[in-house]
């Protein structure tokens, strides 16, 4: 079950790196940045955003396989 616990936490810290990620997206880019430039690094936080969510997401499922084999294989 430590295991399990042990997975759970890096899922619950890139999960909530990931959402504070998204939301502050416009106040993470420097206001006097030209369209061009803001644009571009926009994209790039969103995409860093959206990988702390798919790894968080992973270790999540990793963390549900080791609960339930640790459960069923007692």
């Amino acid at each position: 079950m430590t295991s399990s616990l042990l997975a759970a936490a890096p899922a619950a810290a890139l999960l909530a790196l990931g959402n504070w990620g998204m939301r502050n997206l416009e106040d993470l880019v420097p206001a006097g940045a030209s369209p061009d430039r803001r644009r571009k690094d926009e994209r790039s936080l969103r995409r860093g955003a959206r990988s702390c969510f798919g790894l968080g997401a992973l270790f999540a499922v990793f963390a549900v396989v080791l609960g339930v084999s640790s459960v069923v294989g007692g």
